[in-house]
């Protein structure tokens, strides 16, 4: 009896397996696709995101979309795509498990948004302003600061990997959106979402355009070519990084026609027999009666994508942005390429790449705390300006009444707020803005976090 008794005892201190070892927590969202739920592992303890596929009634089998991303998903292992733990198929559902992100960057986009009514306001008005105003005659709306300028690096270069994996595998996305970009609070990004993508063949047949949102679908295929490459996900990836930099989506269309007539208006209108993009007259949905927009200058294209001077965007920045989003999916820069430009090299950031979870965390701290510390040094720096311009005009007024015998107070009162408004115009605050009450509290902050940078 025992012996028998033994297997029994074994098999109920196993661990539970399948969908009994995870415990919902939370939904997390809600589409066509079906629902992704927060959980927890019972067995390991961890966080896990629960992806569970919707399955057609009137269908048999496993919807193709599903198929197709458990298959690309175990082809294209990479730590900035969205890793697969496990495919539970239990009760007539397929469940996905995922490791666990925090929030997508649409979400931490919109968090800044709702911290932020200028930001709001900023990309409100971008979609409603009409396609008949060029840019540079649009009168130049309130600074928005966007993400800060090394976190944004970090994040295209986090992309780049993640999508120049793929096309090395021979897949393209074709969904690149703030939506399907996962981060996490150690700085790290991920690509998700893989239902819309394919696989390259050669020759390229014919392929639906009906892919990409909206916002973020490059010309060629607004133009209606059936054949297109991996230009399509790096044009994506110029729009998300535009965004991050403004906080305002570069091309918010209401419709095919109105997002094509954007991005012609920033970028200029192609001409069918210039070098620009020799054929895009034999496109499906070219048009000879398209508006002619010539092609802005530097100045405009950036201010035609919401980005100012004051964002912080360098030459080589500027550059590989304009590479992005080249009309010509010919002349479009590609990921390697992308990987290998100056506004990476010159920061070293083929480090990040190597980099432990561990140092990847630290790097991602340390950015961020960069960023703050030289905000806090420029508001350090000019507050001491402004308490001595306070200072000089005190002694002006004091001089001049003695010497007048007048109360010139208002005048000179006048000038101080000028002085001090000037001081706020310029103030940094990337997740909200954190102003100190004086010069002392203000050095004695910056003086920890550079003892903080430096360890």
């Amino acid at each position: 009896m025992a012996g028998a008794s033994a297997p029994v005892q074994a098999s109920s201190s196993a661990p539970p397996s399948g969908l009994g070892r995870y415990v919902k927590l939370e939904k997390l969202g809600e589409g066509n696709y079906g629902c992704v739920y927060k959980a927890r592992d019972i067995v390991t303890g961890q966080l896990v995101a629960l992806k569970k596929i919707k399955l057609d009634e009137e269908d048999d089998g496993v919807p193709s979309t599903a198929l197709r991303e458990v298959a690309l998903l175990l082809d294209c292992q990479h730590k900035h795509i969205a890793k697969l733990e496990q495919v539970i198929m239990e009760r007539g559902q397929i469940y996905l498990v995922f490791e666990y992100m925090d929030l997508d960057l649409r979400r931490y986009l919109d968090n800044i948004h709702a911290a932020n009514p200028a930001a709001a306001a900023a990309a409100a008005a971008a979609a409603s302003a009409s396609i008949a105003i060029v840019p540079s005659h649009a009168p130049l709306p309130p600074f928005v600061p966007g993400l800060p300028m090394p976190l944004v690096k970090s994040y295209v270069y986090q992309i780049l990997l993640g999508v120049e994996h793929m096309h090395s595998r021979r897949h393209l996305h074709r969904d690149l959106k703030p939506q399907n970009l996962l981060i996490d609070r150690r700085g790290r990004m991920q690509i998700a979402d893989l239902g819309l993508a394919r696989a390259i063949a050669m020759p390229m047949p014919p392929v639906t355009h009906e892919v990409a949102t909206l916002w973020y679908r490059p010309p060629e295929i607004l133009l209606g070519s059936k054949p297109y490459s991996s230009p399509v996900d790096i044009w994506a990836i110029g729009t998300i990084m535009a965004e991050m930099i403004s906080l305002t989506p570069s091309f918010p269309g209401d419709s095919e026609i109105d997002t094509l007539f954007r991005i012609f208006r920033a970028r200029g209108t192609p001409v069918p027999d210039d070098s620009c993009w020799p054929g895009v007259d034999a496109l499906p949905d070219w048009h000879a009666t398209f508006p002619k927009w010539s092609r802005p200058s530097t100045e405009g294209r950036l201010r035609a994508l919401h980005i100012r001077p004051e964002h912080g965007l360098d030459a080589d920045g500027i550059d590989l942005l304009d590479q992005m989003l080249e009309l010509n999916p010919a002349r479009r820069i590609s990921a390697r390429r992308a990987l290998q430009h100056a506004w990476f090299t010159k920061d070293n950031m083929h480090n990040l790449s190597l980099a432990s979870d561990s140092d990847l965390k630290s790097q991602a701290e340390k950015v961020a705390i960069h960023a703050t510390l030289q905000a806090k040094k420029k508001r350090a720096e000019k507050l001491k300006k402004t308490q001595e311009a306070k200072r000089l005009a005190k002694q002006q007024q004091q001089q001049k009444q003695h010497a007048n015998g007048m109360d010139d107070g208002e005048e000179e009162e006048e000038e101080l707020d000028e002085v001090e408004g000037e001081d706020e115009d310029e103030g940094f605050h990337p997740g909200g803005d954190i102003r100190m009450q004086d010069d002392d509290e203000e050095l004695m902050q910056a003086a920890a976090d550079n003892d903080l940078l430096s360890q």
